[in-house]
């Protein structure tokens, strides 16, 4: 058995939001990519911006990708009300200070602006709210877990806030969690490593929570929330040039929790990081300017240089100061990596393995997508879904007790659930079992064993288009001699093959046509008493 680690050409897109009819969309193709390899645009601090978004509410109009500073403890240091975190940039603000609800309003009532939202917009894209962790400046020298969790206000207390969230909007899957992720893999980074992330698309109508601030406060969250946190946390390298250890075992935080890090949280002097080592890790990332970046006065928005640089940097999610008159690359059209063919895998001896509990996974690109040494497991949805070809080559098993669901087409037909929509004819036209059975070169009834066979399907002429070979099935015929004819647009026989089998059993046979001119041609494919006609395409590249 073969196997696989990772996906080895990326797809990298970027978040493209459209105004239209007063609500902003998503362009649909988008539902297709992984939401670690998104680029969208994150607010800083819109909470305080109250010229412009009156209400928190309003924030979300312009990006799905929020931050709340939260703290604790009262201005005067005393800790809050019991149950209750304050929302405020600075610790020498008020209690609260923020555009949520009315105006100067607690967590809860931010939160409340984000599930009314929410309300309003059905179908909307994840929204994800990064939950900033705060403390008084004088703790921040030396930072220790009780500047945060106090008596009231510990890991578990915020989780409760968090699940009474969830429970409001119908129920805890509205949040994808950290275990959502880990699925049935050992550890919640092995399950990033392997791309084991859902879909945009399967994300519709749901919220992520990502923790920041301190590593200290971070490390005391994963000791004592366990596995059914709502919330995952991102943690802070250190210095401007941080090393691999520096990335993959973050200072303050303790061994037993390195293993739960899949986010980070980006000064502007570590961009680079991002580049090789978070997106080859499947891992995602968030920037933000230090403060000493800042201007004292004026505009402090990303200037597009910066906002360039984030992109290029491979930052998934970049926050601006001000999203609100932001018009760095409205488009970003030349940002979309990678979109057209990917392969996705490893190496026969270091695998690729899927093998997710959520909704769905799904692999797209907009030309080809192409497998090798991939392993589904059972109990897994896996889709993939390509504009024009998929190629499954060796290595890939799809095992019995899986569900897959392979399919061409540009992915704007599918349906939130991400499988083809029936409402749309003639496109996104699903694979069948036969086709499947070609390109994975491997006995159908073994590895689909919850299906059965159609016997009423004519024989199956694949690939199509193709460049050299064209393979020809009729197992599902009452025949075992089968006669091949290709014709060209004049009516000139251009090849003529038999085929008998020698086998009792086999019956399909390949015919060579690498010395065919380019174009279009006809076929008629007689089997027994039965002909079939059909159109194929010869094309050289």
């Amino acid at each position: 058995m073969m196997k696989l680690t990772k996906i080895i050409i990326c797809i990298t897109f970027c978040f493209i939001i459209l105004k239209l009819s007063g609500q902003y969309q998503v362009p649909q193709y988008l539902d297709c990519v992984k939401i670690n390899h998104l680029y969208r645009k994150a607010c800083h601090n819109c909470f305080e911006h109250k010229l412009h978004y009156p209400t928190f509410y309003d924030a979300l109009d312009a990006t799905r990708v929020v931050e709340l500073d939260i703290f604790s403890r009262k201005n005067t240091g005393a800790e809050a009300t019991p149950g209750v975190w304050y929302v405020r940039h600075f610790s020498a603000s008020s209690n609260n200070d923020n555009n949520c609800g009315a105006g100067d309003a607690d967590f809860n009532i931010c939160l409340n602006d984000v599930q009314q939202w929410s309300i309003d917009h059905p179908g909307h894209d994840p929204i994800i709210v990064f939950i900033d962790l705060k403390t008084t400046a004088a703790s921040i020298i030396n930072p220790t877990p009780n500047d945060f969790w106090l008596q009231y206000h510990g890991t578990t207390d915020l989780d409760a806030v968090l699940e009474q969230f969830a429970i409001d909007m119908g129920g805890l899957d509205v949040v994808y969690k950290p275990s959502d992720l880990q699925g049935s893999f050992a550890q919640l980074r092995f399950a990033a490593q392997n791309e084991n992330w859902p879909s945009l698309g399967n994300l519709k109508n749901t919220f992520m929570f990502v923790l920041t601030g301190e590593n200290e406060f971070l490390n005391e969250y994963l000791t004592y929330v366990g596995p059914g946190a709502m919330a995952f946390v991102a943690a802070s390298p250190s210095g401007n040039n941080p090393s691999f250890n520096d990335l993959m075992y973050p200072a303050n935080i303790s061994a037993n929790n390195w293993k739960d890090i899949v986010f980070y949280n980006l000064h502007y002097d570590q961009m680079d990081d991002a580049q090789n080592f978070i997106p080859n890790n499947g891992f995602i990332s968030r920037s933000y300017k230090k403060k000493e970046d800042l201007p004292l006065f004026g505009n402090p928005n990303t200037s597009p240089q910066e906002y360039d640089n984030n992109i290029f940097w491979n930052v998934n999610n970049i926050a601006l100061w001000n999203v609100w008159n932001n018009t760095l690359n409205p488009n970003m059209n030349s940002q979309l990596i990678g979109i057209n063919n990917i392969i996705v895998g490893g190496t026969s001896s270091s695998p690729q393995y899927i093998k997710s509990v959520y909704n769905s996974i799904l692999q797209s690109a907009l030309v080809k997508v192409t497998t090798q040494n991939l392993i589904v497991e059972a109990g897994t949805t896996y889709n993939i879904r390509a504009g024009q070809e998929v190629k499954l080559l060796p290595g890939t098993l799809i095992k019995a007790g899986a569900t897959t669901n392979i399919s061409i087409g540009n992915c704007a037909d599918y349906a939130s659930n991400m499988r083809v929509n029936p409402n749309i004819e003639n496109d996104g036209r699903a694979l069948t079992d036969r086709e499947i059975e070609w390109m994975l070169n491997s006995t159908i009834k073994e590895n689909y064993s919850n299906q059965q066979l159609a016997t009423n399907e004519p024989p199956l002429v694949y690939p199509n288009p193709t460049k050299e070979i064209v393979y020809i099935d009729f197992s599902n015929a009452a025949a075992n001699q089968a006669i091949f004819t290709l014709y060209d647009i004049t009516g000139r026989t251009v090849k003529t093959q038999t085929y008998q089998p020698s086998q009792e059993g086999s019956q399909n046979f390949s015919v060579d046509v690498q010395q065919l001119n380019e174009g279009t041609y006809f076929y008629t494919l007689q089997v027994g008493e039965q002909t079939y006609n059909g159109k194929l395409v010869k094309i050289n590249q």
